[in-house]
Protein backbone atom coordinates (compact mmCIF):
# COMPACT_ATOMS: atom_id res chain seq x y z
CA UNK A 1 0.00 0.00 0.00
CA UNK A 2 1.39 3.34 -0.80
CA UNK A 3 0.39 6.08 1.07
CA UNK A 4 0.67 9.63 -0.42
CA UNK A 5 2.07 12.50 1.61
CA UNK A 6 0.96 15.96 0.94
CA UNK A 7 2.64 19.39 1.40
CA UNK A 8 1.70 21.06 5.02
CA UNK A 9 -0.92 23.87 4.04
CA UNK A 10 0.90 25.97 4.82
CA UNK A 11 3.88 25.54 3.23
CA UNK A 12 1.45 25.18 0.27
CA UNK A 13 0.42 28.54 0.53
CA UNK A 14 4.24 29.72 1.49
CA UNK A 15 4.92 28.47 -1.76
CA UNK A 16 1.96 30.40 -3.61
CA UNK A 17 2.81 33.84 -2.44
CA UNK A 18 6.41 33.08 -3.66
CA UNK A 19 5.48 32.10 -6.85
CA UNK A 20 2.97 34.96 -6.81
CA UNK A 21 6.44 37.66 -5.50
CA UNK A 22 8.10 35.90 -8.12
CA UNK A 23 5.77 36.41 -11.18
CA UNK A 24 5.43 40.13 -9.78
CA UNK A 25 8.96 40.66 -10.18
CA UNK A 26 9.50 39.51 -13.21
CA UNK A 27 6.57 41.52 -14.39
CA UNK A 28 7.74 45.01 -13.33
CA UNK A 29 11.13 44.29 -14.17
CA UNK A 30 10.06 43.74 -17.72
CA UNK A 31 8.06 46.55 -17.69
CA UNK A 32 10.58 48.64 -16.81
CA UNK A 33 13.10 47.87 -18.62
CA UNK A 34 10.23 48.15 -21.69
CA UNK A 35 9.43 52.02 -20.45
CA UNK A 36 13.10 52.64 -20.48
CA UNK A 37 13.39 51.22 -23.96
CA UNK A 38 10.85 53.25 -25.23
CA UNK A 39 12.01 56.26 -23.54
CA UNK A 40 15.44 55.90 -25.80
CA UNK A 41 13.51 54.80 -28.72
CA UNK A 42 11.62 58.50 -28.61
CA UNK A 43 14.68 60.34 -27.41
CA UNK A 44 16.38 58.76 -30.89
CA UNK A 45 13.58 59.47 -33.14
CA UNK A 46 13.52 63.16 -31.48
CA UNK A 47 17.08 63.79 -32.11
CA UNK A 48 16.88 61.77 -35.90
CA UNK A 49 13.93 64.35 -36.46
CA UNK A 50 15.92 67.44 -35.68
CA UNK A 51 18.86 65.72 -36.92
CA UNK A 52 16.58 65.62 -40.76
CA UNK A 53 15.29 69.24 -39.96
CA UNK A 54 18.82 70.94 -39.83
CA UNK A 55 19.76 69.77 -43.27
CA UNK A 56 19.04 72.56 -45.54
CA UNK A 57 17.70 71.23 -48.93
CA UNK A 58 19.82 72.26 -51.80
CA UNK A 59 18.21 73.81 -54.93
CA UNK A 60 20.03 74.20 -58.17
CA UNK A 61 18.58 76.67 -60.40
CA UNK A 62 18.50 76.50 -64.49
CA UNK A 63 19.97 79.01 -65.68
Amino acid sequence: MIFQTFPHPSLLNENLLKEKIISLNIFCSISIYSRINVRRWRKNLMSRNIDSQQITPVVIQAT
